[in-house]
């Protein structure tokens, strides 16, 4: 009898071993599952409906953008929102950073495969005549900005997409900023700083500096300084630990002095609220406080009318109150106002 129960106990045991080992198995394969769903979904759409991305002519009387309703298209309007005109519509891709030359007549666009693999185009500014701007040593390509004479594209490009941590998602690293001549296709890398998160980009009006959110680069000796940016301590707001939007800034005014920089505050860990900053270049400080969200994140800051205005996106869908909307205010925080644009 102790025989007979010593081996049921025995087939009890292996039984459990084999079902437990089952359900590992089970879950591993589940979670493999969706991960790849995931990975697929996240290379193919673009996300949150809405707008993605703004840019404003040189002449300010157009912007360019791209809007996400489960694919992505570039558009263009008059800067009052008025005339909007189709001007791509992926079919396979995710389109992103359109940017205008600053004679009006070039668009040049990110094209995203997948995580890791995006490449350069550009066209004419009625959507016609696309090209691809080819180049093998540049193949993960996440911002781009135009020099002010239109000779040159300046891009940052991401080395490797990879985790950080067991437990971090896949994130760009390896981030480096180059730059293209567009007459001779000819690419020139201009740091190498191999970057894990790179915020920030915009270039001053002479074409000689490049400022990141930590970094001013010299475009004549390809000196880079680290930097960060002095707080005023008269302003009201609290500023800890300070973090930056998908596009926290792009555009620097006019006469080089100021950049506008989306940015959040975290107080005790929690993000407290977003707002827009007026930051002075000749000194490197926080100058003004320009508008301040806790239930909004601001993106892609753009200066219009001769720098006395601000165009950006309210993203307002991380909050669950609405999705990513194009809005405007005056540079002395005034006349906040939501910019109504049909998609057709």
């Amino acid at each position: 009898m102790a025989e007979r129960t010593n081996e049921v106990n025995s087939d009890n045991s292996k039984l459990k071993k084999f079902f437990t080992g089952g359900i590992i198995i089970l879950i591993l394969i589940i979670f493999l599952f969706f991960k790849v769903v995931f990975s697929f979904n996240s290379n193919t759409t673009c996300g949150t409906k809405g707008f993605k991305e703004i840019t404003v002519s040189h002449d300010e009387k157009n912007i360019i953008f791209t809007y996400c309703d489960k694919q992505t298209s570039i558009y263009k309007a008059d800067i009052t929102g008025e005339h909007v005109k189709l001007l791509l519509k992926s079919k396979d891709g995710i389109y992103e950073y359109p940017i205008i030359s600053p004679d009006g007549t070039k668009i040049a666009f990110i094209k995203r495969i997948s995580k890791d693999s995006s490449f350069l185009y550009i066209m004419n500014s009625d959507g016609t005549d696309i090209k691809k701007l080819i180049n093998q040593s540049a193949n993960n390509i996440l911002e781009i900005i135009y020099s002010n004479n239109g000779e040159r594209i300046y891009f940052k490009n991401s080395g490797g997409t990879y985790h950080s941590s067991p437990i971090a998602s896949s994130q760009p690293h390896d981030i480096d900023i180059y730059s293209l001549d567009i007459a001779t296709n000819q690419i020139k890398r201009i740091t190498n700083l191999n970057k894990y998160y790179w915020g920030g980009f915009a270039i001053t009006p002479d074409n000689s500096k490049v400022y990141t959110d930590s970094y001013i680069i010299n475009l004549k000796t390809l000196k880079t300084i680290e930097h960060n940016y002095i707080i005023n301590k008269n302003l009201s707001y609290v500023w800890e630990s300070p973090f930056s939007s998908g596009i926290s800034f792009s555009q620097i005014s006019l006469d080089g002095k100021y950049l506008i920089h989306s940015r959040g505050n975290h107080i005790n860990g929690q993000i407290s609220y977003h707002g827009l900053y007026l930051i002075n270049l000749l000194n490197n400080s926080m100058e003004k406080e320009i508008i301040r969200g806790k239930n909004a994140y601001f993106d892609s800051p753009q200066f219009f009318n001769n720098d006395t205005q601000i165009i950006f996106i309210n993203d307002k869908k991380a909050y669950g109150l609405g999705n990513r909307e194009l809005w405007t205010i005056d540079i002395k925080g005034t006349n906040f106002q939501k910019l109504n644009i049909t998609i057709p």
